[in-house]
């Protein structure tokens, strides 16, 4: 009948060869051609029948995903710092004999360098304790020398000591472990750690009335050094002379400049010779103030690094 829709039975009147106009047909056995305009869903419809149901595509193999990439492991944590032991002065003060207090000073520094010098691989850290531990050292060896401006040679001496300590803890170097590999590096001390290093020029200072007093006691000496210090002026007055000249020479006057060239080689000879005399004389005034610290170096502790 028009209109009939046929869920499967055998079909009655609407169900023979031929499918009734419009109808659906939804699993039963239709005829030989489907009727027009009909849909089919599964049966076996004739050759101009409805819309053909077609199979599923194949489906897409499954495939598991990647294993997710294992962690790293987080890096060892960095060693604790080692302390090093305190600066130990104890019992000194502003009252102390300067040398004991001095040989107290050097004995307490020297404890504290020995220990980080035996250290199994000191850090960075340990490293910037041991710049804190000399600056507490300088300090007081500092503070004596203040306290006596008029001791010309303890001066030198106490000077020289925070040179001492200065450089070893400048040229000292702590060590860093690659992360990668078990391999230690060495590192010196960081710029911003680094002590001041100035002590030469205090020292000088009084070295210079150290050699005041050698001048005193060979006054044949400081006389032809006098003699030699006017003669080295003149000299190198002369001298600059002849630069002055040379350079009045325009660019090219290149057989002027010659000229004047070849008269001042003789003049430099002489006041390097002059100059020559004038130091050996110097380093006889050095070598007197090296004696005298050797002769209170009994008592006085020094340090050499």
């Amino acid at each position: 009948m028009p209109g009939f829709d046929n869920h499967g039975g055998p079909g009655g009147p609407g169900g023979g060869p031929q499918g009734g106009p419009g109808g659906q047909q939804r699993g039963g056995f239709g005829g030989p051609q489907g009727g027009p305009g009909g849909q089919q869903h599964g049966g076996f419809g004739g050759p101009g029948g409805g819309q053909q149901h077609h199979d599923p595509a194949p489906k897409q193999e499954h495939h598991d995903p990647a294993p997710a990439p294992k962690p790293e492991p987080a890096p060892a944590p960095a060693p604790a710092p080692q302390p090093l032991p305190p600066l130990d002065v104890r019992g000194i003060s502003a009252s102390s004999d300067p040398r004991e207090a001095n040989n107290a000073i050097c004995r307490a520094w020297q404890d504290v360098y020995a220990h980080y010098k035996g250290m199994n691989h000191p850090g960075e850290p340990e490293q910037r304790q041991l710049a804190d531990r000399a600056r507490e050292a300088i300090a007081a060896l500092e503070t004596l020398a203040m306290a006596m401006p008029d001791s010309h040679l303890e001066c030198v001496l106490l000077y020289e000591n925070c040179d001492e300590i200065t450089d070893a803890v400048n040229g000292s170097y702590h060590y860093e472990k690659d992360p990668d590999r078990d391999h230690w590096s060495t590192k010196f001390m960081p710029m911003n750690a680094r002590l001041e290093d100035n002590w030469d020029n205090k020292a000088e200072y009084h070295k210079d009335f150290l050699r005041e007093d050698y001048y005193k006691l060979h006054p044949e000496q400081s006389a032809v050094l006098s003699e030699l210090e006017g003669r080295a002026a003149e000299i190198s007055a002369e001298l600059g002379d002849l630069k002055d000249e040379k350079r009045s020479h325009g660019f090219f006057d290149f057989s002027g400049k010659k000229e004047v060239k070849e008269r001042m080689k003789p003049v430099k000879e002489e006041l390097a010779n002059v100059q020559g005399q004038m130091n050996a004389i110097r380093r006889d005034a050095d070598g007197y103030i090296k004696e005298r610290l050797r002769d209170i170096g009994s008592s006085w502790a020094r340090l050499d690094y």
